[in-house]
Parts: C-alpha cells; sequence; structure tokens
C-alpha cells in the first residue's frame, strides 16, 4: 500500500508520479514493480492540472490515483486582493480528475499562503502546531487543517478493516469544520469533493463551503 505526498514542486512531483502507467503518459519506470504501485495522493498547493509534456515541460499527467489537493488563498507572496478572486480558479484539476471518474477533494484554506506546509521559520504563514504533545496538531490553523485532511483521506484509501482509522475515514472527510470544530475554507476559492464513500454512496460536494446534503 503505497500513499505520496509532495508540497509545491512535490505537487507537480507526485502528479507527475501517479501518471505513470496511464493511457497518454509515460510508461512507469520503475525497477521493482511492473505497474505503478501507487494508490492514494496528497498535493500540497497543489494538484498539477492534466498536460502533456510540451505544456508543462514535464512528463504528461493523467489522473488516474485518488488524489488530494490542498491550495493556498495568497500564494508565495501574499498581498491584499484588490479586486474578487475567480472563484473557481483552483478547481482545474478537480474537475479533470472528476471527468476522468478519480476519486477527488480540492480545498482551499482561508487566508493561508503557500508556506502552510513548509514550516519555515520568520515565513508568512498562518500558525502552525502550538500544542504537539497529543502526537497530533492541536491549535494552529493551516498546519492542522492540512494534517486532518490529508491522513484521514490515506486512511480511506490505505487502510484495511481492523486498523486504526479505517472505521471513520470517511466521517473524518466530511467533517467540514475539522478536528477542531472551526471551518477553515476559503470564502474566496470554491473547494469541493468527489469520490465514493466505504458504504458505495458517492461523496459529491461541489461547493463544500456553501454547504453539502
Amino acid at each position: 500500500r503505497l500513499g505520496i505526498a509532495g508540497h509545491s514542486l512535490g505537487g507537480t512531483g507526485v502528479s507527475v508520479v501517479q501518471s505513470y502507467g496511464a493511457t497518454g503518459a509515460d510508461p512507469w519506470p520503475g525497477v521493482i514493480d511492473a505497474t505503478n504501485p501507487v494508490d492514494a495522493v496528497v498535493a500540497w498547493d497543489g494538484i498539477a492540472a492534466p498536460s502533456s509534456a510540451s505544456e508543462r515541460g514535464t512528463p504528461p499527467i493523467v489522473p488516474q490515483f485518488p488524489t488530494l489537493g490542498q491550495n493556498s488563498e495568497y500564494g508565495l507572496t501574499p498581498v491584499p486582493f484588490t479586486q474578487p478572486p475567480d472563484p473557481a480558479a483552483n478547481t482545474t484539476a478537480f474537475r479533470a480528475w472528476q471527468a476522468a471518474g478519480i476519486p477527488v477533494i480540492e480545498q482551499t484554506v482561508r487566508g493561508s499562503t503557500h508556506y502552510e506546509w513548509s514550516l519555515l521559520p520568520t515565513f508568512p504563514a498562518t500558525s502552525w502546531c502550538p500544542d504537539p504533545a497529543s502526537g497530533a496538531c492541536d491549535g494552529g490553523w493551516g498546519n492542522s487543517f492540512a494534517e486532518h485532511y490529508s491522513l484521514a483521506w490515506f486512511d480511506r484509501w490505505l487502510k484495511k478493516p481492523g486498523e486504526t482509522g479505517y472505521d471513520n475515514a470517511d466521517a473524518r472527510l466530511a467533517a467540514d469544520a475539522g478536528a477542531q470544530g472551526r471551518v477553515k475554507y476559503s470564502f474566496r476559492f470554491i473547494s469541493a469533493r468527489d469520490y465514493p464513500r466505504r458504504n458505495g454512496r458517492r461523496a459529491l460536494c461541489e461547493n463544500i463551503r456553501a454547504g453539502c446534503g
């Protein structure tokens, strides 16, 4: 069972790696496995949209495996918005995975920058983990958001019955207030999900912050 995660250019990296072996993508280049062994993907800022090699200067990117993407609102150089941004700006990859029938979540963290996932001292970001004593990220903002949903996503696709995290993975993914009871989704950019729950029902929400039944 293999889950892969990457931040920034690493998000592009895991998007490329999960593509290997897909129709229209490069063949799997590994020497241990005959086919791509990836089972689940997490891309922090964020999923690279499908493309040909000539479009990005990387190997082709093709949706193939369940992928969770998380995006920042303010990027590398945070400055105030002077006008409302396009609400759908962060859903390009989501739509491609959805159209391909591949499980996907795309989230944008409210008030966040590109450094939420970096833990770089003095860099602009929301608070990280003020209390790590429990072994989890208690408190903070963007980093605790990332931890909650990333772990739940891997538990959804990698765990087996009886293993820790298996039974409540779907509930954790659907807990839109996260582990802390605080809604952290951007109100500027759409966050969305579309994947099958373990009971076979479709977890479809085209705008999480707006609310879904």
